[in-house]
């Protein structure tokens, strides 16, 4: 009798525990994209600067991150509270060293700021990803989130390294670019994304309505002669 009151209650506490469930988000504020294995399972197929796992019960999960830029694998543990949302980031520093940090937590029954496209859920099967955003443009909440990302830097040097390094997997449209642009205070540094970027836009036949993010009538001639000079 005694077994079976002890089995009930095993049933009933893994019962009560299946329903605390919890979100895991791992994100890169500096735009660098990475694979995410969660317990030796794949999450995502395709790398991406922003991963969201629904579906999580267990308090602590054993995480593998494969970042893009540089094959470099990071294993950690990380902890997931019960019926909450947790955001980690992950910041990449010289030398490739990695650290990663808790930049948010949330209920679950909170509403979100930012809601991210696409969640896989841990219990469900690995989906199959398709490029998509190498025939489409970036999808507008990814979008908001580059446009975050560059915005935070403090100066356009790093706006500039930040808004290519996140370009160069992506196809923009000429207005998505024209957003990006005007995140910038000077003109030669809108000028080089703009040549940059040239080859990621979709709608190359628009790119001349780029000139009205310029100051100077002589940047405004620089970028029509180049894409002149692209044919």
């Amino acid at each position: 009798m005694r077994k079976a009151i002890l089995i009930l209650l095993a049933l009933m506490f893994t019962a009560v525990q299946a329903q605390m469930t919890r979100n895991l988000v791992i994100t890169s504020s500096q735009g660098k994209k990475f694979k995410l294995s969660i317990n030796d399972r794949l999450i995502n197929r395709r790398a991406r600067h922003t991963v969201k796992v629904v579906g999580l019960t267990d308090n602590y999960y054993d995480v593998q991150l494969k970042m893009a830029h540089s094959g470099k694998i990071i294993r950690t543990e990380l902890y997931v509270p019960p019926l909450s949302e947790i955001i980690y980031d992950i910041r990449v520093h010289r030398g490739n060293l990695v650290n990663i940090a808790i930049v948010g937590i949330s209920p679950l029954e909170a509403e979100e700021e930012i809601v991210y496209d696409n969640p896989f859920n841990y219990n469900d099967p690995i989906p199959e990803e398709v490029e998509e955003d190498m025939v489409a443009p970036v999808p507008e909440i990814e979008y908001q989130n580059m446009l975050r990302i560059i915005r935070e830097q403090d100066f356009d040097d790093t706006r500039l390294e930040t808004a290519e390094n996140m370009i160069i997997n992506h196809v923009l449209t000429v207005n998505q670019l024209r957003g990006i642009l005007r995140l910038f205070d000077f003109d030669d540094k809108k000028l080089k994304l703009a040549k940059f970027a040239y080859p990621y836009v979709l709608d190359k036949e628009n790119y001349y309505t780029l000139v009205d993010v310029f100051d100077f009538e002589s940047d405004k001639k620089k970028l029509n002669q180049f894409i002149r000079e692209q044919g």
